[in-house]
């Protein structure tokens, strides 16, 4: 008698820490920023100047692109005409640094110590987290060969930056810019140009160039991270997996090329996927969204969560 043996591949979303109680929205970073740095938390407003005040915070990582070029300008421009050249992009990179590192910091204070466990997880499944917390290894005693930390796991390399970025592309971004030329423009003939600099134009070019390579250097590039991980990604392909679970995952735009990888593994083809979600518009979004980039024949069994965080199937089950 032949016995099936059913392999599960699980694919991890910040929904699953956030149903371990753990503080790690972008409104909890938020939060960090203004009680532990407050200078670095005003200083990243103005970058990102909005009338609403937590727009940033609410989609951080899609919002990182929406840099208010014209009013960094206008507010910075008369301290920016008393240094050299190299001081200016000094202070772009300072930038880089607070969006980077400042996130990485945060990370690194969160602590899993109290959340305790919420599913019934094996430990001879594998697993694919875009989480940075250890809570599969620590909680559920993951060997840790069976998990891709595929924004890397800063509790376990605390030198490894975590991988975090908007998705344009950099033509989108080069086109971004280009539309403040004009405004910025107007604002460097009303304020005139450092003395290093040849003219008007140059100065303006040197501006938006500048912009241009912060944005560029706050890309996420999911193709690094897939190499990154090759080695893992063939060992999947290795095996054969009945189900395939995307828990506490929103499918953002972003994070579509990883997703293309996944539905393209060989070791999927016949799996059975679900796909969890937190109420009926979220169900909608996320049914049509994984019809949308998965290009499969099989459609999703959808998987609510429910008041206690578990996973039960939807009443109105498409699977």
């Amino acid at each position: 008698m032949t016995i099936s043996i059913k392999m599960k591949l699980y694919i991890i979303g910040n929904g699953f820490d956030r149903a371990h109680q753990l503080p790690t929205s972008y409104s909890d970073f938020a939060r960090y920023l203004n009680e532990s740095q407050p200078e670095a938390y005003q200083r990243i407003g103005l970058l990102y100047n909005h009338s609403d005040e937590n727009w940033l915070w609410k989609d951080y990582e899609a919002n990182l692109s929406n840099i208010d070029i014209d009013g960094c300008v206008e507010k910075r421009i008369d301290n920016w005409n008393t240094l050299s050249r190299h001081e200016i992009e000094n202070l772009f990179d300072t930038l880089y640094h607070d969006l980077q590192q400042l996130f990485h910091e945060w990370i690194n204070t969160i602590s899993i110590d109290g959340c305790v466990e919420l599913l019934d997880l094996s430990p001879n499944d594998y697993y694919i987290t875009f989480n940075y917390t250890n809570v599969l290894e620590r909680k559920y005693h993951i060997p840790r060969g069976h998990i891709c930390y595929i924004h890397n796991d800063t509790s376990n390399q605390p030198y490894l930056r975590p991988v975090i970025g908007h998705g344009e592309s950099y033509k989108q971004i080069e086109t971004r810019v280009l539309l403040h030329q004009e405004k910025v423009t107007e604002i460097v003939n009303r304020h005139g140009q450092p003395e290093w600099c040849e003219s008007e134009n140059a100065y303006v070019e040197f501006i938006l160039k500048c912009f241009q390579e912060l944005i560029g250097s706050l890309k996420k590039i999911p193709s690094n991270n897939i190499d990154y991980n090759t080695d893992y990604f063939t060992m999947l392909n290795g095996l054969k997996f009945t189900e395939v679970y995307i828990w506490g995952h929103s499918l953002a735009d972003v994070d579509i090329p990883y997703f293309e990888k996944f539905f393209s593994l060989d070791s999927v083809k016949f799996a059975k996927w679900f796909v969890s979600y937190h109420g009926a518009k979220e169900r909608d979004r996320l049914y049509l969204k994984f019809f949308r980039i998965s290009r499969l024949k099989k459609l999703p069994c959808m998987m609510e969560l429910g008041r206690r965080q578990t996973l039960r199937k939807s009443a109105g089950n498409r699977g």
